[in-house]
């Protein structure tokens, strides 16, 4: 599967956006269980679309072998060494680092999911669920939404519960 290039403000996914990233010479997902979802790519400095990879554009790309494509956000762009540049972009449910949340008490989990759009400090683009069904939630000081689910104490802790990223859709599992 060729990698696809966006800009930086892409939603849709539907077009060959800034260009398919034929020439990469590596693009790795790495993906751990309530962990880190990051892609980093081996690209040549004379690759066609190279002018292109800066920091905040989107690499669109199959992250397992599951069919359905997932967007990464680039955040570096190594110098070059020996022709040949480092990528390293993150999953877009990173964007949720930066949408703080602000304290709030909840009796079940489906209360909790709520809450973090109602009192998030900013618009959030993505749809949280869950398929918990007991378990109550309290966030005591305001941190980013990202924290709140999979931080030290945050929601995955609590309950024993597994996070799923999928473009903008994040599923909180059993």
């Amino acid at each position: 599967m060729i990698p696809i290039l966006y800009g930086s403000d892409e939603q849709n996914f539907t077009s060959n956006g800034l260009g398919r990233l034929a020439d990469a010479i590596s693009c790795i997902v790495e993906e751990e269980r309530n962990g880190i979802y990051e892609l980093t790519m081996e690209y040549p400095v004379g690759g066609r679309h190279f002018g292109h990879l800066l920091l905040s554009n989107i690499i669109y790309c199959r992250a397992s072998e599951n069919p359905k494509k997932q967007a990464f956000r680039i955040y570096d762009v190594s110098d070059a060494i020996d022709g040949i540049t480092t990528i390293k972009a993150q999953h877009i449910s990173y964007q949720l680092t930066a949408i703080p949340v602000a304290p709030f008490t909840a009796d079940d989990p489906a209360d909790t999911v709520s809450a973090l759009n109602d009192y998030a400090v900013a618009n959030v683009p993505f749809t949280i669920d869950t398929d918990v069904t007991t378990g109550a939630f309290a966030l005591t000081e305001p941190m980013s939404i990202r924290a709140a689910i999979g931080g030290d104490s945050g929601i995955l802790t609590e309950w024993g519960a597994e996070v799923e990223w999928d473009m903008y859709d994040v599923h909180i599992l059993t």
